[in-house]
């Protein structure tokens, strides 16, 4: 497959492209275009290191009435997981951080709602409604050398949430922190 994409590479330029030595980042590696973007760039000689996929705490459990949300996430996963066992040994490594209730613009009416945050924040260890910026320090090290042996691996970023579960469970005079 290798040798046919390099051919098809340099066969639909008018010059030679030849990007060894460099480092390409392509954003959607992981699945359609953005794959076979990073497909294309690697039968160049570019070394597409990593992909850091963006999948959800949807994705570990299923959510009721999101209709195909939780199935779609899931599905992020197991892409990163194939890609690590795939492209692994050429060097690629395919990790994924997944966000838990992360304030966004899509979430944003939830919050309008008496209550609702402090319902939610409840619901986590850190008390607190996460921000886009809390992704980023845990995808920077999924990105950097510190992480050079880790592959395939999933970094839940919730707060805690997850941890939480026994306290969402009701327990006469145990659950002070799911009444909070």
């Amino acid at each position: 497959m290798r040798q046919g994409l390099e051919n098809r590479a340099a066969a639909s330029t008018p010059y030679a492209l030849n990007l060894r030595g460099k480092v390409c980042v392509v954003t959607g590696a992981g699945s359609g275009i953005g794959a076979g973007i990073a497909r294309a760039f690697a039968a160049v000689g570019a070394h597409v290191a990593l992909v850091v996929h963006v999948a959800s705490i949807a994705s570990l459990n299923p959510q009721t009435n999101s209709g195909s949300y939780s199935p779609s996430k899931a599905g992020v996963l197991l892409l990163s997981r194939q890609l690590a066992a795939e492209w692994g040994p050429r060097g690629v490594r395919s990790n994924r951080v997944l966000p838990g209730m992360i304030r966004t613009a899509l979430s944003a009416k939830f919050y309008e709602e008496p209550g609702f945050e402090a319902r939610r924040a409840a619901a986590t260890a850190s008390r607190r409604i996460g921000e886009p910026e809390d992704l980023a320090g845990p995808a920077l090290f999924l990105a950097s050398d510190m992480a050079a042996y880790v592959n395939g691996a999933e970094v839940l970023v919730d707060g805690g949430l997850g941890c939480m579960l026994m306290d969402m469970v009701p327990r006469p005079g145990f659950n002070a922190t799911a009444a909070a």
